[in-house]
């Protein structure tokens, strides 16, 4: 039985449940790399697995998708752009979990640790694995993933004496819980069968991971796509609820739908109706209009407006609210910033 998942690795290292004694372990290669690799958390969700193993690798398994990408490579001239757009997908989910996961060790540790930058096809890798055990995987040559994919041979590590203990891969990790994990699972479990909820969270990640390199306004617009498409949703929920009066009668037709689903009601005209119609809490809209007015100045390249931290963290934090008031998935982001010195 052959079985394909998506490896990755976060850019902070981590122990899962227990540190290892690299330096004890030097003296066998095969039981080195064998307790490095082993798997400690295992989770069979609803057309998912996830397997995290000891020095943090994650294996990611969608199971729609990983069928999708076996088929193509059963097929005689395989479509480039179709299994593109499959590790697109992927990485969607792994994304999504990447944030919940970091999310989830912010709340319980009050340790901001993981730095949320966002997984591209530049650091996964994929995993193929035969009758449960793991029969290779491709390399990663232009991320740190590589660096922790190499660090678990023996043979790829420097032999200097210097105690592996000190090496840049295993020096300072922490050591992740295991209810961490198990937490995060259960949120992630919470949102797997809805693909807008994973595509937000998704978004929200790739916003956070531009604020932490200091790119504000490229952060606030990935918001403000979170709100976009949070609001829409909304709107389009509102409308479908007013389509009859109390008597039963027809209010909303078609046409009336597509007048008021186009471009004559701005997104300030849905928030502003929305708020007024109690579907957005008050505190929410007060902090989007806010956010509106600055996406409106970037977009617009005003040059009297430039981006700011907490402009940027605004944002971020009223979709992080929307978020939660409309999928019910609470995330704690981490939105500390530090720059080396000149």
């Amino acid at each position: 039985m052959i079985e394909r998942y998506l490896g990755f690795y976060f850019s902070n290292p981590f122990w899962l449940d227990q540190k290892i004694d690299v330096d004890s372990l030097r003296v066998s290669p095969d039981l080195f790399t064998a307790e490095l690799s082993r798997i400690i958390f295992t989770h069979v969700g609803i057309g998912y697995t996830l397997k995290v193993c000891r020095d943090g690798r994650f294996l990611l398994r969608i199971n729609s998708i990983a069928e999708q990408i076996e088929a193509t490579y059963a097929e005689p001239n395989m479509s480039f752009g179709n299994h593109l757009s499959a590790w697109s997908e992927y990485l969607m989910f792994a994304n999504a979990f990447a944030l919940i996961f970091q999310s989830t060790h912010l709340e319980v540790s009050n340790f901001g640790y993981f730095e949320s930058r966002e997984l591209t096809n530049k650091d996964a890798f994929g995993i193929r694995v035969e009758n449960g055990h793991e029969a290779g995987h491709s390399i990663c040559p232009q991320s740190i993933a590589e660096k922790f994919q190499m660090g678990r041979y023996l043979s790829q590590l420097p032999n200097s004496g210097v105690p592996l203990s000190l090496d840049s891969r295993f020096s300072n990790r922490i050591v992740v819980e295991k209810s961490v994990i198990e937490k995060a699972v259960t949120k992630f479990d919470s949102i797997i069968g809805n693909r807008n909820a994973i595509s937000n969270t998704n978004q929200l990640l790739k916003a956070v991971s531009e604020y932490k390199v200091g790119n504000f306004d490229t952060s606030l617009i990935l918001a403000w796509f979170v709100v976009e498409s949070i609001v829409h949703a909304k709107w389009s929920a509102w409308l479908d609820s007013k389509k009859l009066d109390g008597d039963g009668n027809l209010r909303i037709n078609g046409d009336r739908k597509s007048v008021l689903k186009g471009r004559d009601y701005t997104m300030s005209s849905k928030l502003n109706m929305l708020e007024l119609a109690d579907v957005l809490p008050l505190s929410i809209f007060k902090n989007l209009d806010k956010v509106r007015g600055f996406r409106n100045k970037v977009v617009h390249q005003d040059e009297r407006y430039d981006c700011s931290m907490e402009d940027a963290g605004l944002a971020l934090e009223s979709a992080n609210a929307l978020m939660l008031y409309h999928f019910n998935i609470a995330l704690k982001l981490n939105l500390s910033l530090s720059i080396s010195g000149l």
